[in-house]
């Protein structure tokens, strides 16, 4: 995964927390395709509502965005619906 997501200017008001939450699930979602993705994105907001948290919509886009990297055309697009799905919810 490309390192320079952290200089990526929308995570400059994210709390230290979920940055380090953010980061252990881009990295557990590395090389995995959308459909392996989505479970893990899941089961993260689900610990993180626990945790009397939870990702904006913004924050989601940017993990998004980031995992978007690197992948094949066909994948790039699958995310892209799941991320539409996302943002309606």
């Amino acid at each position: 995964m490309n390192p320079t997501w952290m200089n990526d200017p929308r995570i400059r008001n994210i709390s230290p927390e979920k940055l380090a939450v953010m980061t252990l699930l881009m990295e557990n979602a590395e090389g995995k395709s959308p459909e392996e993705f989505l479970p893990i994105l899941m089961q993260t907001s689900q610990s993180l509502e626990k945790a009397g948290m939870s990702f904006t919509a913004n924050e989601k886009n940017l993990i998004l965005d980031v995992l978007k990297e690197g992948m094949t055309p066909a994948e790039k697009q699958r995310l892209s619906f799941i991320q539409t799905l996302l943002n309606q919810g």
